[in-house]
């Protein structure tokens, strides 16, 4: 159990367990009943009060401790100790409830605080302050005040109240909140009028978190052998599923035998899939999705062959289907080309065939507000919200060679950089019809509609290796290659990043 404290309080000739009650309390919304009392032990502890509220009983006249209060007491369990001079006050209901009175005149005992929060009862005239609740650091008072209870903590399940961040879940349940009248939980912090999209935050106090929040972005990894920010990580917890610890994505890990079109790719994923791995959620990916599995740094194919063991890489099926269709006509869709990695358009009509994998989210990594992915910074740089890039806002006017180009990024400082070819593949903005610039213009003014380049070696082993190419994205057309991108024979576009 999650509590550190575990008493029993005995009346008459029957006993019920504090752990048994905690368990009805933990990861529920208070609520408030009218429950009934417990009645005052004779001679001895006080009675429980009833698990959905009430106070209870007293302690007996001759002293010993005041009863418990209801498990999940809307108000506190105020109940009293015994008039012997060592009795101690009862304890506070579960949800939270302050403790009880302490005893007697000379040197009454403590009041506790109630086990998930809650004050501690006043002390007798002689005695100390009561203890907070066990779950959070309450402090006890002066002799004869009571204690200053804890705040609950989310441990094991349990309802979180106000000691993490204002509308933060913790480890709680998703969607669990302790909200009431508007307020948050037993501390009153006013709720936000929305929600600030740190993930798996309801500010709003509505029990709906991240609401009106775009949670569709994640880092983009790259590979391990790159050395560059968020290498790629996966786990292969069965031989069918493999999750990218850095995306939070979980991929189908075998490709099914046999090839679709984009339309037949779409329903393979949503209703062939559906059940998989004992999840229902699957679809076809995006195209920032299918790249962020992506290793440029191999050839045929260009994935991670550990993580994703059988991926085709005949010269017919190395092609693989996105979710997104052309800006310009629903007659074509995106793909991803697993040969080197490189992205572009094809046909959906009857005819064109290629693979599909299937994806899903299992958590969420980065949120932002609807509508503002792009967030403006001092000096000329922008940040991505959906990836935490950050980039410069006007591109210089002048194509230059690769060298060049990796130079100017280094001299600009503040750690800028030559963008990876999938971390620039993140803003090709692929919702726009072709010819370009494929780009969100508002973020990104004066970008030319032409190749940029990226510090991304293509290992295309039928190139000559002292004439190295890198791979350029064309913001034009949003395709990616290496085709043009010997690294002395064209000038393109540099765009940096950090």
């Amino acid at each position: 159990m999650p509590f550190s404290r575990h008493r029993e309080v005995q009346v008459a000739s029957w006993s019920i367990s504090f752990a048994a009650l905690v368990s009805l309390a933990a990861c529920s919304q208070p609520r408030k009943y009218t429950g009934r009392d417990g009645e005052a032990g004779s001679h001895g502890n006080g009675g429980i009060g009833a698990v959905t509220g009430g106070s209870s009983g007293a302690g007996g006249s001759t002293g010993s401790i005041g009863g418990e209060g209801g498990s999940q007491s809307g108000s506190p369990g105020a109940s009293s100790g015994g008039s012997a001079p060592s009795a101690s006050g009862g304890v506070g209901g579960q949800v939270p409830g302050s403790g009880g009175i302490g005893g007697g005149s000379s040197s009454g005992g403590t009041g506790l605080g109630g086990t998930i929060g809650g004050a501690g009862g006043a002390g007798g005239a002689g005695g100390a302050g009561g203890a907070g609740g066990a779950i959070g650091t309450g402090t006890a008072g002066a002799p004869g005040s009571g204690g200053t209870g804890g705040m609950p903590s989310c441990i094991n399940g349990t309802v979180d109240s106000c000691a993490h961040a204002l509308g933060a879940l913790g480890a709680c349940a998703i969607g669990t909140t302790t909200c009431s009248a508007g307020n948050w939980g037993s501390c009153s912090i006013a709720k936000a009028s929305a929600d600030t999209c740190v993930v798996g935050n309801d500010d709003s106090c509505n029990g709906v978190a991240n609401e009106g929040c775009d949670c569709s972005g994640f880092p983009m990894p790259n590979p391990v052998s790159a050395s560059l920010p968020n290498p790629a990580s996966y786990d292969t917890p069965t031989t069918d599923l493999v999750t990218d610890k850095i995306t939070g994505r979980m991929w189908q890990r075998n490709v099914p035998i046999g090839l679709y079109t984009q339309a037949q790719a779409d329903a393979y994923c949503a209703t062939t899939l559906k059940g998989f791995g004992g999840f229902s959620d699957w679809r076809l990916p995006t195209t920032i999705e299918l790249v962020s599995i992506v290793d440029f740094t191999t050839w045929t194919p260009a994935t991670n062959a550990d993580a994703f063991p059988d991926t085709p890489n005949a010269a017919t099926t190395e092609i693989y289907w996105t979710s997104m269709l052309s800006g310009g006509s629903s007659n074509y869709a995106w793909f991803v080309n697993y040969t080197g990695g490189n992205t572009g358009l094809l046909s959906t009509l009857p005819g064109s065939m290629y693979n599909v994998r299937c994806v899903r989210r299992t958590i969420t990594t980065r949120c932002f507000p609807s509508g503002a992915r792009f967030q403006g910074l001092s000096s000329g740089t922008i940040l991505d919200a959906m990836t935490g890039l950050t980039w410069q806002t006007n591109a210089p006017p002048t194509p230059m060679y690769w060298i060049a180009a990796a130079a100017y990024c280094s001299n600009l400082g503040s750690g800028f950089r030559l963008p990876s070819l999938n971390e620039l593949e993140t803003i090709v903005d692929r919702t726009i019809a072709t010819p370009g610039p494929l780009i969100n213009e508002t973020a990104f003014p004066n970008t030319p509609a032409s190749y940029y380049w990226t510090s991304s070696r293509e290992v295309n082993p039928n190139e000559d290796p002292s004439f190295p190419r890198y791979w350029i994205v064309d913001f034009k057309y949003g395709t990616s290659g290496g085709e043009g991108g010997r690294s002395d024979d064209n000038p393109w576009y540099v765009r940096c990043v950090r």
